[in-house]
């Protein structure tokens, strides 16, 4: 991949390589900072339930604004 990247003419910055899947400890940090300032929240709804949403807006011509439901501990799935 690397040499087809270069073959591309595309450099990068960092001398060492950075495997995404490797800083999951670092993004759960973060994650947990946002969520702890309420600037993140857990979403439950599948991506049928979230375009189902889209339509009914598409379909009532007004654009489609995400509305987090209010759910009780009960209602959250065990994830």
């Amino acid at each position: 991949m690397l040499e087809d990247l270069r073959w591309l003419g595309l450099n990068w910055d960092n001398a060492q390589l950075v495997f995404q899947s490797k800083r999951l400890d670092i993004y759960n940090a973060i994650i947990a900072d946002l969520m702890s300032r309420q600037l993140a929240y857990k979403a439950f709804e599948t991506p049928q339930e979230l375009d189902a949403q889209r339509r009914l807006a598409e379909r009532a011509r007004r654009p489609y604004i995400y509305k987090r439901p209010n759910l009780t501990d009960e209602q959250i799935p065990q994830i």
